[in-house]
């Protein structure tokens, strides 16, 4: 069984970092979400070391937000389509596994990096080594034959993948490069079935 939250933020935006989306509005979309989550577990009988966060474009800011500041409650994040802070200000305390989706075509946030009100945000990849670094994964899987049929726009098995792990193997930071992937990429059924049993294996 499962307990699905799919909470929105103020004007369906998130406070998420300096480049994405809210911060004008300073309104504690951390301090909200955490507060959340801890009222689920109050009320449901929740597994706590299994507590996953996703979320697209500002909701990808966001996982990545709610990963770093509150590392003690998330044990994994799946964000499409967004990173986070092009210098966080700290390291997270502990590690939280990472399973980064990102079309290498977006335009809006974009593969190579840019920026939004004034602030700039990171590539995915630079993103990606950040968290890397942050969670310890210096072992890298080998994964050359392993390509993925993610997006319906896109012909083929576009999706390349990426994958360090940390010593003991708990902790996973992944890259899937959707190589000609937009904004916004549906994953197919069987994509979504990889990411679900990613996501199932990670636990505190």
């Amino acid at each position: 069984d499962f307990i699905y939250c799919a909470p929105d933020g103020i004007d369906r935006s998130w406070n998420a970092t300096d480049a994405c989306c809210d911060r004008q509005g300073k309104v504690d979309d951390s301090k909200y979400l955490r507060s959340l989550i801890l009222k689920a577990m109050k009320e449901f009988n929740i597994d706590r070391k299994r507590v996953y966060i996703t979320g697209l474009s500002n909701g990808g800011f966001m996982s990545y937000r709610m990963a770093h500041d509150h590392s003690d409650l998330v044990t994994a994040i799946v964000p499409f389509a967004g990173v986070g802070f092009d210098k966080w200000p700290s390291n997270p305390k502990n590690p939280v596994s990472v399973l980064h989706i990102h079309g290498t075509r977006d335009m809006t946030i974009k593969w190579g990096g840019g920026g939004l009100r004034s602030a700039r945000y990171p590539s995915a990849e630079d993103n990606f080594a950040k968290w890397r670094t942050f969670n310890k994964c210096e072992k890298k899987t080998d994964t050359s034959d392993l390509k993925i049929d993610l997006d319906r726009k896109v012909e083929g098995a576009e999706t390349k993948v990426v994958r360090y792990e940390s010593k003991d193997g708990k902790v996973v930071t992944e890259l899937w490069e959707v190589v000609g992937g937009g904004h916004v990429t549906p994953p197919r059924s069987a994509a979504r079935e990889r990411i679900i049993k990613w996501v199932l294996a990670r636990s505190k």
